[in-house]
């Protein structure tokens, strides 16, 4: 189980907001702290600094991949700047699936288990997120 001082970056398009929220609102009820732009970058802050830092502070790197995420060059970005972090042993990737299939995961994160979620599977594919960040 995620400790209860873990902190969770969400990398994510804004077309997926309605989702991210619902996680996010989840993750926080279960005392798991979160990281998404939405809330953590205020107007006028630097993006670059302000995603850096919220990388810095998390354990877990969960990337929201969907249709629109994958195009995105702000989550390819994050993505970049957490596989390094990864390597160095220093964060967690867990790919959570939206309206993709594994095949179309980008392919530098190809070899990770993704963890799909729909509407009918939501509760035990949360379940399986929270168990997989520890």
């Amino acid at each position: 189980k995620m400790p209860m001082q873990t902190k969770v970056f969400i990398s994510h398009s804004t077309n997926d907001h309605a989702f991210v929220d619902r996680l996010v609102k989840r993750l926080n009820d279960d005392g798991i702290k979160t990281w998404h732009d939405d809330v953590n970058i205020g107007v006028g802050d630097p993006i670059p600094t302000s995603i850096e830092k919220g990388l810095n502070e998390s354990q877990f790197f969960v990337a929201v991949l969907s249709k629109s995420s994958i195009k995105s060059p702000w989550v390819e970005t994050e993505l970049n700047v957490a596989i390094v972090k990864s390597v160095k042993k220093e964060i967690v990737i867990i790919p959570v699936l939206l309206d993709i299939n594994a095949e179309e995961m980008p392919s530098l994160i190809s070899f990770l288990k993704g963890i799909a979620f729909g509407d009918s599977n939501w509760e035990g594919s949360y379940l399986a997120l929270k168990g997989n960040s520890r």
